[in-house]
């Protein structure tokens, strides 16, 4: 929906009351019409703002929801999506064998579904997992993996992302 895209630029740009606002406008407007898409988007999107806002219990909750949705639907690349979103909520939290856990999860649906760009996103929240764990040589080799990958695929926000990740392991 419109809401749903206007909650995104918001968040984007950092305006997160603009983007709460919207955020709940769109959550509700999905669940009065029951797409079930547009409700996950908008509960992960819900728990990014919440994760920005360093409410990371509330974020915790949102993201639980949105994978809990997306595996009821069966939509493998959105239940790989949410994990990975858990899974930086998770890390965050410094629940870091959880966030491991889920990014696995996100992994192997991405594998087996021959996404690379999912693929590097979740090397790459795992190599800053590791970062964050205290393994810099673990987390340097996922990271170098990760940035291959978003380079062969095109993918320039992964690959500043990952450059910027590595950097702060060095």
């Amino acid at each position: 929906t419109l809401r749903l895209e206007i909650a995104k630029v918001a968040w984007y740009q950092g305006d997160y009351a603009k983007a709460r606002k919207e955020q709940r406008k769109a959550l509700e407007i999905a669940l009065q019409f029951g797409w079930t898409f547009q409700e996950i988007q908008a509960r992960s999107l819900g728990g990014l703002i919440s994760m920005n806002l360093g409410d990371l219990d509330a974020a915790r909750i949102s993201m639980l929801d949105a994978l809990g949705l997306a595996k009821r639907t069966g939509r493998q690349a959105e239940v790989a999506i949410q994990s990975n979103n858990l899974g930086n909520v998770l890390r965050e939290r410094g629940q870091f064998k959880e966030a491991l856990f889920y990014y696995r999860q996100a992994l192997e649906i991405e594998d087996s579904t021959r996404n690379q760009e999912g693929r590097a996103y979740a090397i790459r929240n795992m190599g800053l997992t590791h970062a964050r764990m205290g393994d810099p040589q673990k987390a340097r080799a996922l990271l170098q993996e990760a940035l291959k990958l978003s380079q062969s695929i095109g993918n320039r926000y992964n690959e500043l992302q990952t450059i910027l990740a590595l950097a702060e392991v060095e």
